[in-house]
């Protein structure tokens, strides 16, 4: 475990928030980690993220990392630290299908969990209003995610 000058970020002191991204070749999202209550706290190398239907059904069997280095970070409520999740997605519409192409499963909710602290944070899946439905419609069970930055 590194040992930075801040402490560690735990859903105590941080919170995780996760937005869908703007549509582009590639389908991700946008992950976030904020200090609450004017505190630092700090989080190194890589979000192990899970995402889950509404049913509690887990889409995101495969995960793997982007980078191969991340760095420790120190994070406050006005600097939090990002990363990038990459999933594979399709045509929405009526639970992810548009014409006749279907795929997918609507995530809903994701768990965070820190690689270094194993501490683990719930975030609800802000749909993107720039996006088709707004929703992340997940079709493949693998995805990729960034290193904090």
């Amino acid at each position: 475990m590194h040992r930075p000058e801040a402490p560690n970020c735990t859903p105590e002191n941080s919170t995780v928030s996760f937005e869908v991204g703007a549509p582009s070749e590639v389908y991700y999202a946008d992950l976030k980690i904020s200090g609450t209550g004017g505190e630092q706290c700090s989080i190194y190398g890589f979000p192990e993220v899970k995402l889950y239907s509404a049913d509690g059904t887990l889409l995101n069997s495969k995960r793997k990392k982007i980078d191969s280095e991340a760095p420790l970070i120190t994070v406050t409520p006005n600097d939090p630290a990002e990363a990038v999740l990459e999933y594979e997605s399709g045509p929405v519409g009526g639970g992810g299908s548009g014409g006749d192409i279907t795929c997918g499963a609507d995530a809903v909710k994701a768990t965070v969990t820190d690689q270094d602290t194993g501490q683990t944070w719930t975030a609800q899946i802000k749909p993107n209003p720039a996006t088709t439905s707004g929703r992340m419609i997940i079709c493949e069970p693998a995805t990729s995610v960034t290193g904090w930055k």
